[in-house]
């Protein structure tokens, strides 16, 4: 994915979730509050926040958070961002073989149109003892496009555990 190689990204000791805190650091579009300006009535913005508390609410925890660089500093707060989730009951990556597989929930999105809604689920393969990982299967993927209409989600549809639950909406 082009997107990691333009990104800083920070990672979780493996142990220890992200806070909110950590993920605003490197990822601040994740907490925007609108979409970016130079977005249409059309629009349809899914904060990224929200997403974060359903996901802690469905016990899956930040464990790594990355966005994209941007020329265009008036983007910097709504540009392209990425989190990745395992479940809060995972064992920590210190505790695993070389080898070893696990499952992680992968979320993209932005504020500013260059993506859509994304969540993508896999299991990674520890490469390793630094913790190096890559993809050793990929799972189901949730894509839902910025349009109007799409306003909310009950729940967020954890891939491979049932479709998320769309509310559709019609304009006032």
């Amino acid at each position: 994915m082009s997107f990691i190689g333009r990104t800083t990204i920070l990672r979780a000791d493996g142990v220890t979730p992200l806070t909110d805190e950590d993920i605003r650091r490197v990822a601040p579009s994740a907490f925007a509050g609108e979409a970016h300006e130079s977005r249409s009535a059309r629009y349809a913005y899914i904060p990224t926040a929200d997403v974060i508390r359903g996901m802690r609410d469905a016990g899956f925890v930040p464990m790594a958070a990355g966005q994209a660089r941007t020329r265009d500093e008036g983007r910097r707060g709504h540009t392209k961002h990425m989190l990745r989730f395992r479940h809060a009951d995972a064992k920590p990556l210190s505790e695993r073989r070389v080898g070893q597989t696990f499952p992680e929930i992968v979320l993209l999105n932005s504020h500013d149109g260059t993506s859509a809604y994304r969540v993508m689920s896999g299991v990674f393969r520890l490469v390793c003892l630094n913790g190096m990982i890559v993809a050793d299967r990929e799972g189901a993927e949730v894509r839902v496009p910025h349009k109007m209409g799409w306003t909310a989600f009950r729940g967020i549809g954890v891939p491979g555990c049932g479709p998320p639950k769309p509310v559709r909406s019609r304009p006032p």
